[in-house]
């Protein structure tokens, strides 16, 4: 039920069916550890960080090394950044992809937040596992390009910016086309590799540019099975 409610947007009634499922379900089981990560999601969705924190911290407690960990971790990451704790947030960041190495997300947020520390040329490397892992959307791409520039590859920055621009374009066109009812024009192709549910601009979590560039977020996944 309450993937349902996240489905509609209702995240008020997600919280609180997902709260009941953790309350339901064996303790300290791997249900119950889905359950807060899912609530944990939700509140994210309303911009309740504070609550996502908390429940992120007590699926964590219940199990540090299962399926659901990884996602727990790169989510609080998520969290704690949005709440103004940088440092706390790349710890958990850190954790997420020794967790899971293969997360594509949980490496675009280390990256992201090792841009922040200064720290261009790691998170160049951060930014690589992501593309091949999979997540390859615009976004993704602009944030190499920044860590690349940061990092002194001027030239190569701005291959990587030209190549973000043009799968932004292409993605637009592809909305449109979609909207409109008719087929993209030529050179338009689906992008892979979409971020998950979570972020502040809702699924894929990343808001729309403007004259001055796309806003920069972390991302944050989405409810467990949805």
């Amino acid at each position: 039920v309450g993937l349902s409610y996240m489905g509609i947007n209702r995240f008020e009634e997600a919280t609180e069916t997902f709260e009941r499922a953790a309350r339901f379900a064996d303790e300290d089981s791997l249900a119950a550890q889905e359950a807060w990560v899912n609530k944990g999601a939700a509140h994210a969705q309303l911009e309740e960080f504070d609550q996502a924190i908390g429940a992120y911290k007590e699926a964590l407690r219940i199990d540090e090394d299962s399926e659901h960990a990884a996602t727990a971790e790169t989510n609080l990451a998520y969290a704690l950044w949005e709440s103004g704790q940088g440092e706390q947030a790349l710890e958990h960041a850190e954790r997420a992809v020794e967790t899971d190495p293969r997360f594509a997300e949980a490496w675009y947020n280390r990256g992201f937040l090792l841009v922040e520390r200064g720290l261009a040329e790691d998170a160049v490397t951060c930014f690589d596992n992501a593309i091949r892992l999979g997540y390859r959307d615009a976004g993704v791409l602009e944030e190499k390009a920044r860590a690349l520039e940061e990092a002194g590859e001027h030239e190569q920055a701005e291959e990587v910016a030209d190549r973000a621009e043009e799968i932004r374009r292409e993605t637009e066109g592809e909305m449109i086309a979609e909207q409109t009812g008719q087929a993209p024009g030529q050179g338009g192709r689906p992008q892979g590799g979409q971020p998950g549910a979570g972020g502040r601009g809702g699924a894929g979590g990343r808001g729309g540019g403007d004259a001055a560039g796309p806003e920069r977020e972390l991302q944050g996944e989405g409810p467990e099975g949805f």
